[in-house]
Formats: C-alpha cells, sequence, structure tokens
C-alpha cells in the first residue's frame, strides 16, 4: 500500500484532505478543546456553560457546539472563532511546509484557520492558489473540472466569513439536499468521487471525518479507490472496515505520551519522509 501511495503524493491532481489536527501543530484546539474553549467563552460574557460542557462530555460535540452559538450573538460567534483560530498569533509549522512540498496541488479542508493559505503564500511563493469558500457558487463549480489544479476548497468556511462557517448541527444541515450550501457539498462529492485523495489530521471520531464518511458511503460501490489516511494508534480491525465498507485505506502511525498526558504526533512527519523519500 505504501508504494500506492508514494505515487499517489506524486500526482499533481491528488487531494490533500486536511483536518483539524494539522492546525493543532500551530497551536489551534482539537474539537475537544474547541468546545472546552467555547465554554469558557461563554462564561466570560456571563453565560452558563453547563449544558455545551454536558454535551461534550457525551461525545456530541456538534450538539455542543449548537447550544453554544445558539446564546451567542453573530458578532461574539465571530468573535470566539477569531479567538479560537489564534488569528494574528498562529503561524504554519514544520509540517505545513511539508505538506506544501509534496506533489499534489488541490487541497480540501473543514479548517476555518488560514494557515494553509499562509503556508502556500510562503513556500510556494511563484504559484496563484485559489481560495474558494463554500459559499461561492461559480467558484466550487469550477474547481470540479477534471484539469482543475491549484485551489484550497474551504468546506466548512473561513474564519474571516462568519455567515460561511459549519460547525454546529444546524449549520451541518445547510450542505444538506435542500440546504443553502448543498453546492459546496455536491462539489466536495465529485472531487473525493473523481481524484485521488490523502486525508491528513483527521481522527476515526472527528466529527469532520464521520460527515466525509457518510459522504463516501453513498458513492463508494465496491473495488479499488485511491484514498488514503495517515492517522494515529488505528488497529488492524479498524484498517480492514473502513478499507472493505468505504475504500479508504488507512495507515497508522504511533503516538507517544508527552509529560503533560497528551499525545505527540511527532511521527507523522516521519510516516510522510517514508511515503516520498522527500527530507
Amino acid at each position: 500500500m505504501e508504494v500506492y501511495l508514494k505515487t499517489v503524493l506524486r500526482q499533481a491532481d491528488t487531494i490533500l484532505f486536511i483536518g483539524s489536527g494539522i492546525s493543532q501543530w500551530s497551536g489551534l484546539p482539537s474539537w475537544v478543546g474547541m468546545m472546552r474553549e467555547l465554554a469558557e467563552f461563554l462564561e466570560e460574557h456571563g453565560i452558563d456553560a453547563e449544558i455545551v460542557r454536558r454535551e461534550s462530555r457525551t461525545g456530541d460535540l456538534l450538539q455542543a457546539a449548537s447550544y453554544g452559538f445558539d446564546r451567542l450573538t453573530t458578532y461574539q460567534i465571530g468573535e470566539f472563532l477569531h479567538k479560537a483560530c489564534r488569528v494574528s498569533i498562529a503561524a504554519p509549522h514544520e509540517i505545513h511546509r511539508r505538506l506544501i512540498a509534496l506533489g499534489p496541488r488541490c487541497f480540501i479542508t473543514t479548517n476555518y484557520d488560514h494557515l494553509i493559505e499562509d503556508s502556500l503564500r510562503r513556500w510556494c511563493p511563484d504559484r496563484y492558489f485559489r481560495v474558494v469558500i463554500n459559499r461561492q457558487l461559480t467558484e466550487t463549480a469550477e474547481i470540479v473540472q477534471a484539469r482543475s489544479l491549484d485551489f484550497v476548497f474551504k468546506l466548512h468556511g473561513d474564519v474571516d466569513d462568519s455567515g460561511s462557517i459549519v460547525l454546529t448541527r444546524e449549520q451541518y444541515r445547510a450542505l444538506l439536499s435542500d440546504g443553502d450550501l448543498h453546492h459546496a457539498l455536491e462539489t466536495a462529492r465529485i472531487l473525493l468521487a473523481s481524484r485521488p485523495v490523502v486525508y491528513l489530521g483527521f481522527g476515526l471520531r472527528d466529527p469532520d471525518f464521520l460527515y466525509v464518511r457518510d459522504l463516501l458511503a453513498n458513492t463508494y460501490k465496491g473495488g479499488v479507490r485511491d484514498h488514503y489516511a495517515l492517522m494515529a494508534d488505528v488497529s488492524v480491525a479498524e484498517v480492514d472496515y473502513w478499507r472493505r465498507n468505504y475504500g479508504i485505506h488507512l495507515l497508522s502511525y504511533p503516538t507517544a505520551e508527552r509529560i503533560d498526558g497528551s499525545r505527540g504526533h511527532d511521527a507523522l512527519i516521519g510516516v510522510l519522509v517514508c511515503s516520498t523519500g522527500w527530507r
């Protein structure tokens, strides 16, 4: 499988699908961390946050976000997102440089921050990458063309456009067939069905990846699919399940426990080096 991954990572039309785990290298929170920060933000504004904490403890992160955002004004939501995305503070990490140096020139991300765009401007200054946000009808229609390259498709919106954000259960519904953002989901579906894809920065329980799973379930008819996901600490049973049911080849890398009890993902860089031969 590693041989096929190397081939895919050399192709310009391959899509790198980037999740929140990549932004964490630059100090941004995980899904769980963002809900914790949302609860703290509510309390800073004199709003009881117990319902957000309760839903987070049960693992229903989308509902936690829904309850939290329901108590905030549009301005406050924008303020919270800028704070959570560390706008004007976070900078691209070494992991971003290594991703940009790979062969693919097409990116989809569920992240709201600008770290991918900043990375491309810093380490690929001679090439222009179009940034396409989910609310842009014309642009989303254009990037599904077979020869389309050099784009960053922000499926769940951009921190500077609060109306584009997809974070709560209600906002996810906007991507459904009768929703205002369904064209964006259809764009993602076409791209995932027609291109090789490598997923990075996701976990098997991430709400964003579970949504992608459901999207893939409607297009996978068996057979071979050039979809690969680099994920931490997955089991043999999980590898087999995802390959058979969704056509995604999981490549596992080990994490190591840090002094503070968190898990370190340093091995991911080693996996990229081994998979590409790029150092």
